[in-house]
């Protein structure tokens, strides 16, 4: 699950990982991205979130998402780096640097699927 405010920049982001063998589900809204766990928590292995949202903040998003999935890994793309605490409060395994390369991305993915 790839979550961001830019529905283009999601859209892209998800086609790219798709042709690195990754099944990609986008949303611009972190509301309907809760809907989506809600609806099916088992149907996503992994979530890649935008910190930055204007329609709820990242850290809002992932309270509610570790509601719904405690155990989710979860990526955070990011302008600035989280510090330690602020990760492991969060429960975020891996953060990406704006802007990131896809390569980081799919190496961030990669070892999350080998844990």
């Amino acid at each position: 699950m790839i979550v961001d405010d830019d529905p283009r920049l999601a859209d892209a982001v998800a086609r790219l990982l798709e042709t690195r063998g990754f099944t990609v589900t986008a949303f611009s809204s972190p509301h309907d991205a809760l809907a989506a766990l809600r609806a099916g928590p088992k149907d996503f292995d992994v979530v890649l979130t935008d910190l930055t949202m204007p329609e709820m903040k990242g850290q809002d998003f992932i309270s509610a998402l570790r509601e719904i999935c405690p155990d989710m890994p979860i990526i955070v793309s990011t302008g600035a780096d989280l510090d330690a605490q602020a990760r492991a409060r969060l429960g975020v395994r891996e953060v990406l640097l704006k802007p990131w390369r896809l390569d980081e991305a799919v190496d961030a993915l990669r070892r999350l699927q080998a844990d």
